[in-house]
């Protein structure tokens, strides 16, 4: 697994234990489509964590690469018994805040910096007054460190080469292959 994808899964699992079981922590994969928004407005209090891009990177002396990887916090309330949904949004904005500030140092196998720029947003619109959610997104900054110490072994994504040049030239990923060329003028 990648470093921001083992950050990312951390994150998530730290924002569910913070939460309890009473609200629905899940990933998801960054941006979100009409369908899959619908089915998070659907299932309040709920909060998706996504990373939805990188900001910059930065080279370090070691080769290793400081990537700014910037995560968003999709939290849905609703209505509930004594407590109206923006007082819940506000609520859990607070608590998910708590939970990502603490998640570093503490990620297993992780370099990165303390996540940084949080911005909430209240994403309010007609639609969601009529469904009775509040919608909130609560983006963040964490600069992970990544880099590659051991090289990378690609031949389980991409498989042996087994024909070039219609049947020419053959071989294993690592194998060095004379592939002919011809030169036109």
């Amino acid at each position: 697994m990648s470093t921001i994808a083992t950050y990312h899964q951390a994150l998530v699992t730290r924002v569910q234990t913070t939460l309890g079981s009473g609200v629905r922590v899940e990933p998801f994969a960054g941006r979100f489509t009409s369908k899959s928004l619908d089915s998070h407005l659907l299932r309040p209090p709920g909060v998706k964590i996504g990373v939805v891009g990188i900001a910059g990177t930065e080279a370090l002396a070691t080769g290793r690469v400081i990537v700014n990887t910037q995560f968003l916090a999709a939290i849905v309330t609703s209505d509930v018994p004594g407590k109206n949904r923006d007082a819940g949004a506000l609520e859990l904005i607070e608590a998910v805040l708590h939970a990502v500030r603490r998640q570093q140092p503490g990620t297993p196998g992780v370099e990165s910096e303390r996540p940084k720029n949080f911005r909430a947003d209240n994403l309010y619109n007609a639609e969601l007054e009529e469904r009775g959610v509040a919608l909130w997104g609560l983006a963040f900054q964490v600069p992970i460190i990544c880099g590659v110490d051991d090289p990378i072994d690609v031949a389980p994504w991409f498989g042996e080469i087994t024909e070039i040049n219609n049947g020419t030239a053959t071989g294993h990923i690592g194998d060095h292959v004379e592939i002919p060329v011809e030169v036109y003028p």
